[in-house]
């Protein structure tokens, strides 16, 4: 039984007194210890927008993060209904596969899930979003329960076999009013939705 899933949307610190050789030593020292500076890691990244597959982006499955938003794969560019292969509000993070000749339109940012780094959960704990299991979380058997402050009372859960976002992938779904259990395995994303793993 399928179950539907309904979303809301400084100073240079140079020595004026000291003699220009001093002050030139000076300034080399400061570039010299500023040089070895870790930098933040660096992934490919795309801005919130509207791709064409194999032409803006490179065909493949990409990890979407932001507060919340929408995600959408097209068949072509025309905006109708007819050509949505694909389409979700999502909160925190989502993945979606495309392929080359489609579109897609996401908001927030999209980076490869290859270069993507995994999720870090704090004590077991996964707020909503979407996981790559053996990479996000562990494969195994999980607790689930509705968000803190969840006013609409609901939450809602999927399994699927890939992150093509269509309804042949799904594994598992269900609408929950509390607490449930949910095993995944390796390759399989896990999708919270109004509901969270709260860890330890």
């Amino acid at each position: 039984t399928l179950a539907l899933s309904i979303t809301a949307c400084g100073g240079s610190g140079e020595d004026t007194s000291s003699a220009d050789s001093t002050e030139s030593t000076e300034e080399t020292t400061v570039e010299t210890n500023e040089a070895p500076a870790e930098e933040e890691p660096q992934y490919t990244q795309y801005e919130a927008g509207m791709y064409k597959v194999g032409t803006d982006i490179p065909a493949g499955t990409y990890l979407i993060t932001g507060d919340m938003g929408y995600v959408e794969v097209a068949s072509d560019s025309s905006g109708q209904l007819e050509s949505i292969i694909a389409n979700d509000n999502y909160v925190n993070r989502t993945y979606l596969s495309v392929a080359d000749g489609q579109y897609f339109k996401f908001d927030g940012v999209a980076i490869p899930e290859a270069e993507a780094p995994a999720y870090t959960s704090e004590n077991g704990a996964y707020p909503e979003g979407k996981y790559l299991v053996g990479k996000d979380i562990p494969a195994g058997e999980y607790k689930i329960s509705l968000t803190d402050g969840n006013v609409m009372g609901y939450g809602y859960i999927e399994v699927s076999s890939d992150a093509s976002g269509t309804l042949n992938a799904i594994v598992a779904n269900a609408n929950i009013q509390g607490d449930t259990y949910q095993t995944v395995q390796d390759g399989q994303y896990l999708k919270l939705n109004g509901a969270e793993i709260k860890g330890q």
